[in-house]
């Protein structure tokens, strides 16, 4: 076994992987839900005082930010994003000092927000997009250096010798 592939496969990246697969399928699975039920969520988002246009928009954000969280692509801002997006319609929908029931939805969407930040720490493992794609980026070779005889060595000669010989010419 390949000492990247033992790497990938640790205890902590592997419960990283799952956690944000987990996080990210309750946004996806929330927002078909919400994509079935259109009225619902039109209602919902009619007693929050937001115009019934942004329904579709904020359903089209939850599922595509909780996607890229899944699978790990652009997962600091995908999770970032969404977590400022949880934490805003929690307050605006489900915060309502003295209802108990509406107060416990409020906490457990703070809890979904702290879990999405902990997504967006996490850093990049081989079981994610942006793992696979900086590894690619570090495999990749070095663009090599330009040979003596190439243009850019020969101009930045010429201005060495320009700067060199204003340099004597002002003492």
């Amino acid at each position: 076994m390949s000492r990247t592939f033992a790497k990938a496969l640790s205890a902590e990246i592997l419960f990283s992987a799952l956690g944000r697969i987990v996080i990210g399928s309750y946004f996806v699975a929330k927002s078909c839900g919400l994509i079935v039920d259109p009225n619902g969520v039109a209602e919902a988002f009619s007693a929050g005082m937001v115009p019934g246009f942004f329904v579709i928009a904020s359903v089209i954000f939850e599922f595509t930010a909780a996607f890229m969280v899944m699978v790990g692509f652009q997962t600091r801002i995908a999770a970032s994003v969404l977590a400022l997006h949880v934490f805003w319609t929690a307050f605006i929908f489900t915060y309502v000092p003295g209802d108990a029931a509406a107060i416990s939805h409020f906490w457990r969407d703070l809890a979904m927000v702290g879990g999405l930040l902990m997504v967006a720490t996490c850093e990049r493992t081989l079981l994610m997009i942006d793992g696979l794609l900086s590894e690619r980026e570090a495999a990749a070779p070095m663009p090599r250096k330009p040979e003596r005889g190439d243009a850019f060595s020969r101009l930045r000669r010429a201005r060495k010798r320009d700067a060199a010989a204003e340099t004597r010419a002002s003492a």
